[in-house]
């Protein structure tokens, strides 16, 4: 019972979330916090996956909301910004070493 309650509220959240980020108006800025979002649903993905609930959530869809809202913010990235917005997912050792000036940034998503 205790399960089923909580898939029941794992996917009525994920529909109010769904909703929510269909309204909202996302910039570049916000990139972060999707970065953070994406990283969060994964990491809840990996544990609902080994006890095969994940799709019973519907977080499946909103991760991808997310991910789609990522690729459209990578593309509008200000030309010749000499800040890059780093994904969470990198290694802190990778996000602190310097990069070297002919590299290009890859998108995440891509």
């Amino acid at each position: 019972v205790q399960v089923h309650s909580r898939i029941s509220l794992l996917s009525w959240v994920t529909e109010k979330m769904q909703q929510a980020l269909r309204t909202l108006d996302i910039q570049y800025q916000d990139l972060p916090q999707i970065y953070r979002c994406v990283q969060h649903l994964s990491a809840i993905e990996t544990t609902l996956q080994q006890c095969e609930l994940w799709h019973m959530t519907k977080l499946d869809v909103l991760s991808g909301q997310f991910r789609n809202a990522a690729l459209r913010l990578e593309r509008l990235a200000p030309q010749g910004a000499e800040t890059i917005i780093t994904p969470p997912e990198l290694p802190r050792r990778e996000m602190n070493q310097p990069k070297k000036s002919e590299e290009s940034p890859q998108p995440v998503f891509a």
